[in-house]
């Protein structure tokens, strides 16, 4: 067995120079690495007094990436809860990205099909699978079929 080491901070310094990362993230890549619990925990907190790490920027880096992706406010929440994020700011975050969840799915619809396909299921699926309420999948899907830009 590994000799525990004990100080975290450089490598947790390291691994944020790369990017952002939740205090949860962290936590469990400084665990792989045999940092003592109470060494992780004490830079964890090290950081956090110098701004160094904030779930807040974490999940807002997060949220903005997934939103140009392509993807919808359910799927926003669903990842920033996976990756350790307080359920508060989750939740925060997927609202906000919520306001604009039929604008992002009319298009990702357009660049998903350059062409107006007469099947409503698969269009459906696509936006289901990106994370889009179904409310909004289907109003997005059927304004996409009859050539509107719906209002959001």
């Amino acid at each position: 067995m590994p000799k525990p080491r004990l100080d975290a901070v450089p490598q947790a310094l390291r691994l944020l120079a790369r990017r952002e990362h939740s205090r949860h993230e962290l936590r469990g890549k400084l665990q792989a690495c045999g940092h003592a619990a109470d060494a992780i925990e004490a830079a964890l907190e090290a950081l956090r007094e110098q701004n160094l790490q904030s779930d807040r920027r974490f999940a807002e880096a997060c949220a903005r990436s997934l939103t140009e992706r392509g993807y919808g406010s359910r799927r926003i929440g669903h990842e920033l809860r996976r990756r350790g994020v307080a359920a508060e700011l989750a939740g925060e975050l997927e609202r906000q990205a919520r306001t604009q969840d039929l604008e992002r799915a009319v298009a990702a619809l357009r660049r998903k099909t350059r062409v107006r396909q007469a099947e409503r299921a698969p269009l459906l699926r696509f936006l289901d699978g990106r994370g889009y309420p179904q409310a909004v999948a289907a109003q997005a899907t059927d304004a996409w079929l009859r050539g509107e830009r719906p209002e959001p």
